[in-house]
């Protein structure tokens, strides 16, 4: 069990953002949707109770509009920015 597997979009405050990306070989596309924005467009799909899929659940079913081929998903940490926290002698 992972973070993808154990997590439904629910668990999520709807402003999180999520990092879509193309893998290697494809078009480089990369995009950063919220929770909210893919609950949004689960719905407008036609999906029932988007916000009880879980997050590998998701990354199944999205694929990049350029290409074609499925997206990776992973977590994006935009909002935690840490000082460097190495140091010199």
């Amino acid at each position: 069990m992972n973070w993808k597997s154990g997590l439904q979009l629910r668990d999520h405050d709807a402003g999180v953002r999520v990092e879509l990306n193309c893998p290697p070989g494809g078009c480089g596309r990369t995009i950063r949707p919220s929770i909210g924005d893919i609950i949004e467009r689960a719905t407008a799909l036609g999906i029932e109770a988007p916000e009880q899929l879980y997050l590998d659940e998701v990354a199944r079913r999205l694929k990049c509009r350029q290409c074609g081929r499925r997206l990776v998903l992973l977590q994006s940490h935009e909002e935690n920015m840490e000082a460097f926290q190495g140091g010199m002698p």
